[in-house]
Order: C-alpha cells, then structure tokens, then sequence
C-alpha cells in the first residue's frame, strides 16, 4: 500500500526507469505520491512473469468469439437496445426494462457495466439499503479525477524512434514507449493536472504499435503501421470553465509534438487521428469520470472480494438474482474475463 514514488526510490537508481515505472500510475488512475499507488507493480511483475496475450485482429476479436460461442448456444443478442433499469420485485431482479419502453424477463440478471452506474442510475433508489447508498458515495469519492487522454493514429511507415540516441533499435523495443524520461517532469505534469490543466510541452505518454506483432491491423502489403497513445495525468475537468471539446485538438498537438522530439520525421508519417477526451469516454462507455478500470486498486477494499463495495462484494448484489461482473468487480479490471467466469459459475449452481 506504498505510494509508488516510495517503492521505486527504495529498489531502483536510474530516474529514467523510475519515471517509466511511475507513468504506469495511469492504471491506477493516481499520482506516484498517493498512498496505494504502488500496487500496480504487482500488475506489472505478473505481465513479466507470464506475458499478456493479445487476440489477432486486436481485442474486439475477444466479443467477436464470445459472441460466436453464445449464439451457436442459443443465446440472443440484441444491440442498440439500451436499457433503462433494473426490474425489481420483492426484492428480486426478474428482468429489465428498455428505454423503448419494453421489458425483457430473466431468472437471473447480470450487470456487466460500472458498478456506481448500476448502483445510482440502473436500479431504483428504493430497492438497495441505505448502506449502500452510503457505500456507493463513499466510492465516488474514491475515483480520482486524474485520467487520460486516448489517441489512435495510422502512420504510412514505422517511426524511427532515433532522438533516444540508437538508430538501430529493435522493433519489439518500440512496441511500447514511455515518455517522459525523469520523475521531476513527470512530478510537474502531476502538479498540472491537479490544478486541472496541462502544458502541451510537457505531457506523459505511454506510444504502443501493436501491428509490429499483429499485421492484421494494417492493409495487407502495407508498410503502416497502428499507433495508439495513452496520455497519463490528465484532469477529468479543466479548470477556469474550459472544456475539452475546444482544447482536445490542442492536447493532441502536443502529443504529437511530443512524439515527434524523439522520432524525428513523425508528424509527417500521420495519415489520420482520432482522440477521446476523458468526458467523452465516461459519455461513450458510460463509466463514471471516464475512468476505464472503473473502481481503483489502492486499497484492500478495491482489489479482494469486496471489491467494489461490501454491499456488491463477490459479486453480487444486496438484490437477488442481480450480478455485478464488470471491470469494477471482483477480482481485477481489465481484459481477463475472471469477473463473469466466477458470475457464470455461480448462477449454474443456481440452475442446476
């Protein structure tokens, strides 16, 4: 439960691996200061210990099977039917309801989205305890206002990252790239963010080019490539009623400008781009403050079976026959599928 800036003073010399280290705080959605901001380097030591396997095709390809394997069982699917509560009754979920105004019944409900957006917009007030209520708020107090900006970029050729001062680096090497090089600019960016605004010439990016091992991503016998870039610290809100939708492209302008200090030539390799804003994610994916792993990991209470709340521990729910599996749920967040495994497991020894 360390802050991260602790641990990595205690067990590394290089600031520059510190500072790399440090914009992985981005995940935790935290400062390297925060207590519990530390905890993240659990995540990293099992990436290093045991890989992480990325589909062919890119990560949409995990819904494309998921779909496939239900359907040939039966399942249906229904998209564009976005639902508007909870049904509840004595107690028990028995099924929900669309904003169409249609309602589908169902021995069993699974929530699969933010547990807060669950918890204070999808179920009616009156159908969870007080505690809950009261647990539900404390979370949102919980959820840093510390996020990040996404961009995707397709580029006509591979950059050539040669402002670190190796013009022969291996390609794996540029799979990944953090950015900035020392903790004091990543302190500062940090500052910035707090104050809810940012310094277009001083900005933490985390660069990855997933079509250097994945050819799938870009047009056969092309030599693009698919960059994405994960912006760390970046204020939920800015300050002094700016928004986002006029200062987005600007923060992109940096980005780039960034990128392109240490890939010379980089700019010119842009064939299109296209950002999400950390309003826009929350308004797009429905996560509440845009954050991505939905409920954070810097205490005990976020990351064992309490996880998010006591009242939605294991996930379930104080309400009968709902489930929470979701990113913010018991176990972790992120692309692992543990969350709805255990709910699947679950509610077939209740069918049974």
């Amino acid at each position: 439960l360390s802050p991260l800036e602790t641990m990595l003073n205690e067990h590394f010399e290089n600031d520059a691996i510190k500072a790399t280290l440090g914009c992985w705080t981005l995940a935790n959605f935290s400062k390297m200061s925060d207590i519990g901001s530390g905890i993240y380097l659990t995540v990293l030591t099992g990436i290093h210990n045991f890989g992480v396997k990325r589909p062919v095709g890119g990560t949409g390809q995990i819904a494309r099977a998921l779909a496939v394997c239900a359907t040939t069982h039966g399942a249906e699917i229904r998209v564009n039917a976005p639902v508007d509560k909870i049904i509840v009754r004595n107690g028990k979920a028995t099924g929900v309801a669309l904003k169409s105004g249609e309602e589908i019944k169902a021995k069993q409900v699974i929530g699969s989205v933010d547990p807060i957006i669950l918890g204070t917009k999808l179920i009616e007030a009156s159908d969870l305890p007080r505690s809950t209520h009261m647990q539900l708020e404390a979370l949102k107090g919980n959820i840093a206002p510390i996020n990040v900006v996404k961009i995707d970029l397709a580029l006509r050729k591979r950059p050539t990252f040669s402002g670190f001062g190796h013009e022969n680096v291996h390609p794996e090497v540029l799979g990944g790239v953090t950015l900035p090089e020392s903790t004091d600019e990543l302190r500062a960016i940090e500052d910035l963010c707090a104050q809810g605004t940012y310094d277009k010439k001083k900005l933490a990016l985390i660069t990855y080019m997933p079509s250097i091992f994945d050819r799938t991503l870009v047009p056969d016998n092309s030599e693009g490539e698919y960059m994405y870039i994960n912006a760390c610290n970046v204020p939920y809100k800015l300050s002094e009623g700016r928004s986002w939708e006029n200062h987005l492209n600007d923060y992109v302008d940096g980005a780039i400008d960034t990128v392109e200090r240490y890939a010379p030539g980089f700019r010119d390799l842009i064939i299109d781009v296209h950002a999400v804003a950390p309003d826009q994610f929350e308004k797009k994916y429905n996560n509440f403050r845009g954050n991505y792993a939905q409920v954070n990991m810097s205490s005990p209470s976020e990351l064992g079976p309490w996880r998010p709340i006591p009242d939605f521990g294991n996930n379930k729910t104080p309400i009968d026959g709902l489930w929470n599996a979701s990113a913010g749920s018991h176990p972790v967040p992120y692309l692992n599928g543990w969350a709805g495994r255990i709910v699947a497991g679950e509610i077939l020894k209740i069918l049974k």
